[in-house]
């Protein structure tokens, strides 16, 4: 006898949390610990406002860059340079050999690639009329 399962949309997050525990118990069966570090890096002026941050987190050997943003007046800077060159020294210091991210055409592809960022995969069309990008790159020791 085959059983009918009901198919529901839930709207609170527990239903993330018991699937992302499930995931993680496969996983670290398959992989070893996540051994999980986040990394939430800021720069900011003598005021306390934001000019730039990145938040991420390293898992297993790799660096997962989320959130990469720099405050429009400090573009070009160097501010997003310092942050990603550090948050790499973050993924060495927790033994990541590998970062990587994603990107849409209308962000930062170009400064990606000037930081040695190679692009693995670019999904056209998402969001529509621009494309997503994804990069990685590997860190030497």
């Amino acid at each position: 006898m085959s059983q009918v399962h009901r198919i529901t949309l839930e709207d609170d997050d527990r239903l993330r949390a018991e699937v992302s525990e499930g995931l993680r118990r496969f996983n670290e069966d398959a992989a070893g610990p996540y051994n999980i570090q986040h990394v939430r890096l800021a720069m900011r002026a003598d005021d306390g406002s934001l000019i730039a941050g990145l938040v991420g987190f390293c898992y297993w050997n790799m660096l997962h860059v989320d959130v990469l943003w720099v405050a429009p007046a400090h573009r070009r800077s160097g501010s997003g340079s310092a942050l990603l060159r550090r948050a790499e020294e973050f993924a060495r210091e927790h033994g990541c050999d590998v970062v990587y991210l994603s990107t849409y055409s209308f962000q930062a592809p170009g400064f990606y690639r000037k930081q040695g960022y190679e692009a693995w995969g670019v999904l056209e069309n998402a969001p529509a009329g621009f494309s997503t990008t994804w990069f990685s790159k590997r860190l030497s020791q």
